[in-house]
């Protein structure tokens, strides 16, 4: 498989997964797909955030008359993924300032959270990506 069929693959199942779970997804929502966005990557759920461009993140846009929410869409790896559960969006929202997570998809990159939770020196810098 090409990454660029996946990739698009992936964000249409994130796109269509409320709709086939009759449910909504916002801000800190995460998915857990257990399969990498591309073959090789770490990166295996999906991350969902209020998009990070302040003029895109109140559109006037409405479905049904309910008004929608862009969400910025971020793969991360397991390890993140049970980070934010235990400690929750903010903290992992600060990791990721904290190594200066870069805007661009990146999708072989090493997880930031260590394989031990409990080393808080040991978290990963964004500039350490492996192809």
């Amino acid at each position: 498989d090409k990454p660029d069929e996946m990739i698009r693959l992936r964000l249409r199942q994130s796109a269509m997964f409320p709709f086939a779970d009759e449910t909504y997804l916002g801000h800190g929502d995460t998915i857990n797909w257990m399969t990498p966005v591309v073959t090789g990557s770490d990166l295996t759920a999906d991350l969902l955030i209020t998009n990070i461009t302040a003029e895109h993140r109140r559109l006037p846009f409405q479905i049904d008359g309910e008004d929608v929410e862009l969400l910025w869409w971020i793969p991360i790896t397991e390890a993140e993924l049970r980070f934010k559960k235990e400690r929750g969006i903010d903290a992992l929202l600060q990791l990721f300032d904290q190594v200066r997570h870069p805007r661009q998809l990146g999708t072989f990159r090493k997880s930031y959270v260590p394989l031990s939770l409990h080393e808080e020196d040991g978290i990963r810098n964004a500039d350490r990506e492996s192809p």
